[in-house]
């Protein structure tokens, strides 16, 4: 939390996190015991039975365990759902481009969660998992590594968006044997970062709404070096103006907080990151917390060396 924080992110999205853990954390940055970002968090993942993300998530089988476990995640604090509609690259006997979890449980799990007012995001590698996903009616598809034609007029027209999460795949992939990570998920990432990359053109020429998310986490995927994917959108098609927006306004409005955050408007919460350097020119400058001289979040300095001046100065 300190880590990304100080990188200059005063605001995130966790979408899977292990036993409610997020919540504690999130609770300890908002009473001021730790620095750390802003969290909207989902808490467990929801997956079917023997899916992807398990470990971390909570299993269900059937629309009403579904409805269930959404609102058990909300009473514990969840501020968006997290699903499970594909398999994944870390989970062994998980196939990316198999759908998991079927539009009934998914239906159920958007129709629960905007009961309570909340989002739904909804991981999916392979189109056929996106496709349900998106005729279920969730907010973003995360990842959509595989997308064809036909799921992204689908985003297109329903106004879903797409957080490619390029970073995931690229660190993964970017492994060797031996690394800790297990061979299968390996020649899963390498065989679809290509793909990925394609997906992610074709949304940004079709005009899909992206929003910047790392998927942070993920093998040698640290938090903290969250402005690497900023690189990635840029080396693949974004502008370094279009890469900052993902990450600052389209981000606030797929998280439900554009009131408060995301530009800089009179009436809106003052986070804001002071740069030496013009990211415009070096997109890749913003990677370097050398030349952040000042991070603000909420009105008040809380990272770089304007931070410490200021608390010198009381």
């Amino acid at each position: 939390a300190r880590q990304t924080l100080e990188a200059g992110f005063t605001t995130v999205r966790d979408v899977g996190s292990r036993d409610h853990s997020i919540f504690t954390l999130r609770q300890a940055i908002d009473t001021g015991l730790v620095p750390g970002p802003r969290i909207i968090g989902a808490g467990l993942a929801i997956c079917m039975i023997g899916g992807h993300a398990r470990f971390i998530g909570q299993e269900v089988e059937g629309a009403e365990q579904v409805r269930s476990v959404v609102r058990a995640q909300i009473a514990a604090g969840a501020a968006v759902i997290k699903v499970i509609a594909s398999g994944g690259v870390l989970t062994p006997g998980t196939s990316p481009d198999q759908a998991q979890m079927t539009v009934e449980e998914l239906q159920a799990a958007v129709e629960e969660a905007q009961r309570a007012g909340r989002k739904v995001a909804a991981h999916a590698h392979g189109s056929s998992g996106m496709k349900n996903a998106i005729r279920a009616g969730v907010h973003s598809i995360e990842h959509a590594t595989l997308m064809d034609e036909e799921a992204a007029a689908m985003m297109k027209q329903q106004g879903v968006f797409m957080v490619p999460t390029l970073s995931a795949l690229a660190t993964t992939a970017a492994c060797r044997l031996g690394c800790g990570i297990p061979e299968s998920a390996l020649d899963k990432a390498k065989s679809m970062t290509k793909r990925h990359q394609v997906s992610f053109k074709n949304a940004l020429r079709d005009g899909i709404q992206i929003a910047m998310g790392t998927d942070a986490g993920t093998p040698f995927n640290f938090h903290g070096e969250n402005a690497q994917e900023l690189e990635r959108m840029v080396a693949f098609g974004m502008s370094p103006m279009q890469a900052i927006l993902a990450s600052t306004s389209a981000a606030a409005r797929l998280i439900g907080i554009q009131d408060q955050v995301g530009t800089i408007e009179k009436g809106k919460i003052a986070d804001l990151l002071l740069f030496e350097g013009n990211p415009l020119r070096r997109i890749d400058l913003l990677r370097d917390r050398s030349r952040i001289i000042g991070v603000m979040q909420a009105g008040k300095w809380v990272a770089g060396p304007l931070q410490k001046t200021m608390n010198a100065e009381r």
